[in-house]
């Protein structure tokens, strides 16, 4: 009895998968595909007494197309913000206020110069660089807007 044609293309099939060598393809093809991908590393930030006396500090963050948030700092910032790829992380730079303080960016009005809403009023404005679909998260992220606050 003869083979038939479906079980003639699954015998030939086995046979070429089993015989499929990485190393052989890339000695062939002369082609190296990086087969990792190195992410951002997170990071929380350890603030300094220089820090406190400025007022604020920048944070730096990758949100991920699932809306996953991940701080770094600006190192990291600085290495992966050209080689990640954009659709699957955005960057995000924020202000970070520490201490309460008299000034208030112009956009707020009539709010005090709390911490709270001036954190608030930068975590709102830096959302608005992202996809729509992961405002919300990246919102969400910050759910003490006094993080970092100096208790005296």
């Amino acid at each position: 009895m003869s083979e038939s044609l479906e079980e003639y293309g699954r015998r030939i099939n086995n046979g070429m998968t089993r015989s499929l060598n990485v190393s052989t393809y890339k000695q062939l093809s002369n082609d190296s595909v990086d087969q990792t991908l190195n992410g951002p590393v997170s990071y929380y930030p350890v603030l300094t007494p220089a820090d406190y006396t400025r007022g604020k500090f920048t944070r730096y963050f990758f949100v991920r197309y699932n809306g996953v948030v991940t701080e770094v700092d600006n190192k990291e910032a600085s290495v992966k913000r050209g080689t990640l790829t954009h659709g699957l992380y955005h960057y995000v730079a924020l202000p970070w206020r520490l201490v309460d303080s008299p000034t208030v960016p112009r956009a707020i009005t009539g709010a005090e110069p709390t911490i709270l809403n001036v954190n608030s009023h930068y975590v709102k404005h830096a959302s608005t660089r992202l996809p729509d679909s992961l405002r919300a998260p990246f919102i969400k992220y910050f759910a003490n807007l006094e993080a970092f606050k100096l208790s005296t």
